[in-house]
């Protein structure tokens, strides 16, 4: 079993940040299994995974036990599928690259914490959350956001053993998640909920905004250094302070046109398109064709 494993699920319009993510794992956690769930991929994309230095371990969501019809779904069951496989896992969007080690967020997770990001202040759950029990209803805690979960699945098994089945009776769903339910924003409403059910709030360790998820707070991203081996020193101008991830939320980096939609972001946009060609060859300047030497006749 891995002690530390990342985990990632990605179809193939996703493909290109979960790219950029798997070469910026590669520069920080060279040393990290990645569980890679995936669905729908090109041949290209297939064999490019094939041919990358990381352990990835590869899994079809069609395998998964619920139905996936999107990524939310197979998202929500992915730390349980590590079950038996790896004892910590890091569950990372394909939406963000590393811009640092987490080593911290893994020893926090190691020490029993359930380390995840934060998406808003407040959660309050109302009377619709009652189906989830009673004891969530009129409760408030921290919105959290799932691009980012580390937790440890074996301590946690309940909490990751629910948001696996509940996937399959979301009321995120076409079908309403008949006869549940279940009411939560995405995979990350679901979490927040289930959080509450199990009374795991004084297990959590929210990440602030910021050099974590950077969305919701002002600042540009500056590139202080570029090491040798592809790593990034990045700082968010704000709080002074060395980002951590960069997490490219609603419009994504690598659709058409995505320049307007990252407008005083700084750096931000260029450290992924730096994680996003890592792996690309050097291309050489063609050699200049030697000049042929003028023939002259041989002397007599």
């Amino acid at each position: 079993m891995h002690p530390r494993a990342i985990a990632i699920t990605c179809d193939r319009d996703y493909f290109p940040g979960a790219r950029a993510l798997l070469n910026s794992i590669r520069v920080y956690h060279p040393e990290l299994p990645v569980y890679f769930f995936e669905r729908n991929l090109e041949a290209p994309q297939a064999a490019w995974l094939t041919q990358h230095p990381l352990e990835i371990i590869r899994r079809p969501i069609s395998h998964l036990p619920y139905f996936c019809p999107g990524l939310w779904e197979a998202k929500q069951q992915a730390p349980a599928e590590c079950l038996g496989h790896a004892r910590t896992v890091c569950l990372l969007d394909a939406d963000i690259v590393l811009v640092s080690r987490l080593d911290d967020v893994f020893a926090a997770a190691e020490d029993g914490r359930v380390v995840i990001g934060c998406d808003a202040d407040h959660a309050v759950f109302g009377e619709e959350y009652r189906v989830y029990g009673p004891e969530v209803v009129g409760k408030s805690t921290g919105a959290v956001n799932s691009g980012l979960l580390c937790l440890d699945v074996q301590r946690h098994w309940d909490l990751v053993g629910l948001w696996a089945f509940s996937s399959n009776y979301r009321a995120y769903s076409p079908h309403h998640g008949f006869p549940l339910g279940l009411p939560g924003f995405g995979d990350q409403g679901l979490l927040n909920a289930l959080i509450v059910r199990l009374g795991k709030e004084k297990d959590c360790e929210i990440l602030p905004h910021g050099v974590w998820h950077d969305f919701r707070l002002p600042g540009t991203m500056r590139i202080v250094r570029r090491e040798k081996n592809g790593a990034l020193e990045v700082e968010h101008s704000e709080l002074g302070e060395r980002q951590r991830i960069l997490h490219c939320v609603g419009y994504k980096w690598w659709w058409d046109q995505p320049d307007p939609h990252h407008e005083g972001s700084g750096d931000k946009l260029a450290c992924f398109r730096h994680f996003a060609t890592l792996d690309e060859p050097v291309r050489k300047a063609p050699e200049t064709p030697p000049i042929p030497r003028k023939r002259t006749a041989p002397r007599a």
